[in-house]
């Protein structure tokens, strides 16, 4: 099996996306490391089992989008977990310690 991986800009936020193309299947997938977009791209075939073409030549396929968590979204997520854990722990401490 042989595939081509490399590095394109995100078509949603311009971040980096990797992708991975199979060169025997012809599918491709994409991952953006900053949004999380998933893209998975196939070819269409007709029934005698050729690639379907386009008045130019190129292949047509069926490309499905997803929308993951990126590592933006989980470093926010987790400098808001860790704020509200500190204010949560902060308060905690002034009553145990509180004197009357």
């Amino acid at each position: 099996m042989s595939s081509v991986q490399g590095e394109k800009e995100c078509p949603k936020c311009g971040g980096v996306m990797l992708y991975d193309f199979n060169c025997r299947t012809i599918e491709e997938h994409s991952t953006c490391c900053r949004c999380g977009l998933r893209q998975h791209w196939v070819p269409l075939w007709n029934e005698d089992g050729s690639m379907k073409l386009n008045e130019d030549g190129d292949c047509i396929g069926d490309c499905k989008e997803t929308l993951g968590y990126g590592t933006a979204f989980v470093m926010m997520a987790l400098i808001l977990l860790s704020n509200l854990l500190a204010t949560i722990y902060a308060r905690r401490s002034q009553k145990k310690w509180k004197v009357s």
